[in-house]
């Protein structure tokens, strides 16, 4: 019985974690590419009044930490 009990109660917070789960508008909206926040391993554009991640920083080396060959 108790067994039975942890199952479910288990089972339950699971499918809250679906529940609970909503649609967030995650964009960071801008009028100018000034507006975008500064990344230091992305480049970010306003397309659309909206902030898009276009590529990465070819300026930073692919592993942070190594040095880059000069």
């Amino acid at each position: 019985m108790a067994k039975t009990l942890k199952v479910m109660y288990t089972m339950v917070l699971f499918f809250s974690l679906f529940l609970v789960a909503k649609n967030v508008d995650a964009y960071v909206w801008c009028e100018t590419v000034e507006d975008c926040f500064k990344s230091q391993y992305f480049i970010f554009d306003c397309i659309n009044n909206q902030c898009i991640n276009v590529g990465k920083n070819p300026k930073e080396p692919r592993y942070p930490g190594i040095p880059r060959d000069q």
